[in-house]
């Protein structure tokens, strides 16, 4: 069985996940070895994630990309550039307060679910967006966000979301996505999504073999 997800370049050729059917263990075996195997090529011999605890190589993470600025100084009803918004989120939850991120996590992971994009920049009613949406390092800002909010929280919207973005990333051409998302920061990704897929397989009594 194969994981088709990942097979085309999914900022060229969006995936609307709809009705996806179930494929049991096995489909899970095929997800895993597919991200083993994606990984492995854009690392071509880079550092994978930091050893120790997932959790706190994500904060770490997050802290080098976050901002000061809080997320509620931004207001829907504004014109709303994405990027500082994912630093100031960034921030709130590398300090540990996934509700602080909540209200605007909902609200761009909404935008992200019905196009598959993420804009340069959304307009009032942060509805509609704006400017280009090719920037890979967007894609990985936002999984970075839901992955560590995930850890946090354990709530499953992040997890489901953070699979796509993960999809998408990992469908870009390696050097492409270098230029945005620094091998480290991608493997770390893929760890704590695995990491996340085989927890909750695990509590539905299937193993998942990640390693």
């Amino acid at each position: 069985m194969n994981y088709p997800y990942a097979a085309e370049n999914r900022l060229d050729v969006p995936h609307a996940y709809m009705y996806a059917p179930y494929g049991g263990q096995d489909f899970l075996a095929a997800y895993a070895d597919d991200r083993r195997e994606r990984l492995a090529r854009h690392l071509q011999g880079t550092d994978g994630p930091p050893p120790g605890g997932l959790k706190d190589a994500l904060a770490a993470a997050a802290r080098a990309l976050a901002s000061a600025q809080r997320p509620d100084t931004f207001s829907p009803a504004e014109p709303t550039p994405l990027q500082p918004l994912l630093a100031a989120l960034l921030g709130v939850l590398a300090s540990g307060d996934p509700a602080a991120a909540q209200p605007w996590l909902v609200r761009v992971i909404q935008r992200f679910e019905v196009s598959k994009k993420l804009y340069a920049a959304y307009a009032p009613g942060f509805r509609k967006g704006e400017g280009e949406a090719r920037d890979p390092a967007r894609y990985a800002e936002l999984a970075l966000c839901l992955a560590l909010a995930h850890a946090l929280s354990g709530q499953l919207q992040y997890l489901s979301t953070l699979l796509k973005l993960v999809d998408l990333l990992l469908s870009l051409d390696a050097d492409v996505l270098r230029q945005a998302c620094p091998p480290g920061l991608l493997a770390l990704l893929v760890a704590a999504e695995l990491d996340a897929v085989a927890a909750l397989a695990a509590a539905q009594g299937v193993t998942l073999d990640v390693a």
